[in-house]
């Protein structure tokens, strides 16, 4: 398993059900079960990296949205007990607090499962 982290440019005003989708996106077709939203436009998921190769995710991506909006996709390295990825956020909390509510709403339409689980910011733990 390997930590893939994904950042995109869609706006609310353009693309209101963008976070939705994008999730509702990796849990259909790569089985996320572990999933965060560090910064907003951010979202930080765990998958099977033996499975799906970083090249494999950004296909589907993009072959998904149709260029709905543009994206950059990163691998995060975990060495020396430590979780490492060249991204240094600013957090704007309010921008990032209702992705426990998405979750829970997408729960409950069915769109994902019971199991999925938010790992928050695993680099501030």
């Amino acid at each position: 398993m390997a930590y893939y982290l994904i950042s995109y440019d869609a706006s609310i005003e353009e693309y209101p059900g963008v976070l939705k989708d994008i999730v509702t996106l990796l849990f259909e077709e790569f089985d996320v079960y572990r999933i965060g939203r560090p910064v907003a436009s951010t979202l930080l998921f765990e998958i099977d990296a033996k499975k799906w190769s970083i090249e494999a995710v950004a296909e589907l991506i993009k072959d998904n949205f149709n260029g709905d909006f543009g994206f950059v996709l990163s691998r995060v390295s975990y060495r020396d007990n430590e979780y490492k990825v060249s991204i240094v956020p600013k957090q704007d909390q309010k921008l990032s607090d209702n992705f426990d509510d998405v979750l829970e709403e997408l729960k409950d339409d069915g769109r994902i499962c019971d199991g999925v689980e938010n790992i928050g910011d695993i680099f501030n733990r």
